[in-house]
């Protein structure tokens, strides 16, 4: 089978298992870390793009968030993309690019990642920031009872005893992830959906504090 075709496939069951999702982790998410996926990678010109688009494509297909078992799920996948005759380094270099995304295991050790791992990663962060980034931000929080905003005082991610609410992820996470891109052109669009973001709060704070 030829990889456009393995890629199609992949895409279209994906979009099955994500299509009923309202956490901000549905299809939508996945395509567009598709395309910035392949967008990123044109620009790196040692990307294995096979490699990119299918750990693109099932990078949330066994986050802790979604599944039950992270394990049981990743074997799965492991055995999903065999199922596709795909040879086991490669199939390897996808789970290890997936297993990669996430923003913890991401800002622990990046000269350990791989180019594609770079690259998955930098893609699935410039979705959670600027216009989409705020609008998945709300859904993940009402999807898991999380308040809006309750008054808390915030200024960075170390403030200590504040209660789990949507604009308190601003703090824990959306902000910082500019700072944690690895790939040239993923820095150049992380900064305006930055500026957006910034913004936003200040408008959100005028709004709440009138």
């Amino acid at each position: 089978m030829q990889k456009d075709q393995i890629i199609s496939i992949v895409a279209a069951n994906m979009k099955d298992f994500h299509q009923k999702d309202c956490s901000g982790h549905d299809w939508f998410h996945i395509e567009r870390v598709h395309h910035l996926a392949k967008e990123i990678s044109q620009t790196e010109t040692n990307a294995d793009s096979f490699i990119v688009e299918l750990a693109a494509l099932l990078h949330d297909r066994y986050d802790k968030k979604l599944v039950a078992s992270v394990e049981s799920e990743r074997q799965f996948v492991k055995n999903y993309l065999a199922d596709f005759s795909i040879d086991e380094p490669t199939i390897n270099a996808i789970l290890q690019a997936i297993d990669s995304v996430s923003f913890s295991k991401g800002q622990n050790n990046p000269q350990a990642l791989s180019l594609e791992a770079k690259i998955v990663q930098d893609a699935d962060r410039l979705d959670a920031i600027g216009a989409i980034g705020i609008a998945r931000t709300f859904a993940f929080a009402g999807s898991f009872h999380e308040p809006i905003y309750l008054g808390e005082k915030r200024s960075n991610h170390l403030d200590k005893d504040v209660p789990a609410t949507a604009i308190g992820h601003f703090y824990d996470k959306l902000l910082r992830l500019k700072d944690f891109m690895h790939t040239k052109k993923a820095k150049e669009i992380a900064q305006s959906r930055q500026d957006f973001m910034e913004t936003f709060l200040k408008e959100f704070y005028q709004e709440w504090n009138r």
